[in-house]
Order: C-alpha cells, then sequence, then structure tokens
C-alpha cells in the first residue's frame, strides 16, 4: 500500500489476487476511509474491515472446483499461428490518450449487432487493429488474449486469483457485421464446460508440483 498527498495506490501480484479480487479490497479500505473520517453511506456488498474475517474470502477456488474427472483443456497441445504483433519505434515517448464514451449508444449499438457489449467492443478494437495492420503490408492474423472470470460460472466470495483466458482470433472480413458475429460464435463456446476443463489442468499442474523436490519449486539451483 502507498500513500499519496490525495491518492492511494494498492499493489497485488496477479498470480495471487486478480482485478475483481483486488477492486474489492479498494472498496473496503475506501470504506473504512470514509468511516475513519465520519462519513455515513450504504456499503451494500463492500467487505467491513470491523467484521469477522470470511474463510470464503481467501479460499482457493481453483482448489475447491478441481474435478479431473470431468475432463482437461487441451489447450498445452494447441498450436496458434504467429500473431500480428505492433513493432514499436524505439525510443517511444509516453503519451496518453483520453476519450469519453456514451455508455448508452454503445449498449444500443451492441444490440443492433445482436451482440453483447464485450462482444461488440472486442469487434471495434480488432477493426482498429486490422487498419493499422493493413498500413505495414502485414497479413498475420490478429489474437486476443480475453479474461475470464470463473466466477460468473462458479460462484465464490474469494478474493483470491480465480481468472481463465481464451485466444480470440479476428475474422477476416470488412464486413463489421461478419465481424461481430464471428467473434460472437467464439464467445459462445466460453461455458462452465469449458471453464472447468481449464481449471482441472491449472490445478493438476499445481497439484503435480507439489512432488517436485523443493529446491526446483523454489526456482532455485543447488551447488
Amino acid at each position: 500500500m502507498l500513500y499519496g498527498e490525495q491518492h492511494i495506490t494498492l499493489e497485488a501480484i496477479h498470480s495471487v489476487v486478480d482485478g475483481r479480487g483486488l477492486t474489492v479490497m479498494m472498496q473496503a479500505l475506501l470504506g473504512r476511509y470514509f468511516e475513519l473520517l465520519g462519513v455515513t453511506f450504504e456499503k451494500g456488498e463492500i467487505p467491513d474491515c470491523a467484521d469477522t474475517f470470511q474463510a470464503e474470502e481467501w479460499e482457493d477456488a481453483y482448489a475447491r472446483f478441481y474435478a479431473p474427472s470431468k475432463g482437461t483443456s487441451n489447450r498445452k497441445h494447441t498450436k496458434h499461428p504467429k500473431a500480428y504483433h505492433h513493432e514499436a519505434v524505439a525510443p517511444m515517448p509516453p503519451y496518453v490518450i483520453l476519450k469519453t464514451f456514451d455508455l448508452t449508444e454503445v449498449k444500443q449499438q451492441a444490440r443492433a449487432h445482436n451482440a453483447t457489449i464485450s462482444e461488440y467492443v472486442m469487434a471495434q478494437i480488432f477493426a482498429a487493429i486490422a487498419e493499422e495492420r493493413h498500413t505495414r503490408g502485414c497479413s498475420k492474423p490478429i489474437i486476443a488474449l480475453v479474461p475470464i472470470d470463473c466466477r460468473s460460472f462458479f460462484p465464490t466470495k474469494t478474493l483470491r486469483s480465480f481468472v481463465d483466458s481464451v485466444m480470440v482470433t479476428m475474422p477476416e472480413t470488412d464486413n463489421f457485421t461478419e465481424m461481430v458475429l464471428g467473434i460472437r460464435e467464439q464467445f459462445a463456446k466460453i461455458d462452465a464446460a469449458f471453464v472447468q476443463a481449464n481449471i482441472n489442468e491449472f490445478q493438476g499442474f499445481k497439484n503435480s508440483g507439489r512432488f517436485l523436490p523443493r529446491v526446483v519449486k523454489n526456482g532455485c539451483c543447488a551447488d
């Protein structure tokens, strides 16, 4: 935790805490901060720092939902083509671009394309990258690594990392509607069975690591 004159920064290791857990932690800290200032407000589901610690908030959800009998993912055996990668000119000075979007309009456009907001926004991102790729005369596929919050399929209050990911490839088409459709078809494959298989693969890998020598687990080299 880092404190500034008008801000606080909460740092975390992603292998321990994911974005959802980090957000909840920050909400709890802000809630406590305002309480100390004497500000009263409705907390809703924000954790109360004065409450008793709940064991589920720090459970290993991968281990809890591990079910090897339901199959494992074959991702480690799947080969993906080398994706398009923008090679920036070095040194590249840092710059920030800020834009504001009307969420209502985004929702309307997503509905018009019979897509979720995530699918619609992904199509817009792909279209922008494809335009940049075209200026470079490249034909490599554009692939996005999309995070998945496993809590959407396996409910838990854990604040520890409980995420998965999926490779989504941009459909090679200049028709935006067709692009959205292709993305939607890929997103449709993300269901409980898909996430379960990936949980089994990940937890199985962790379990096998328990049988490794301690020196290997710690990533050290013995003299």
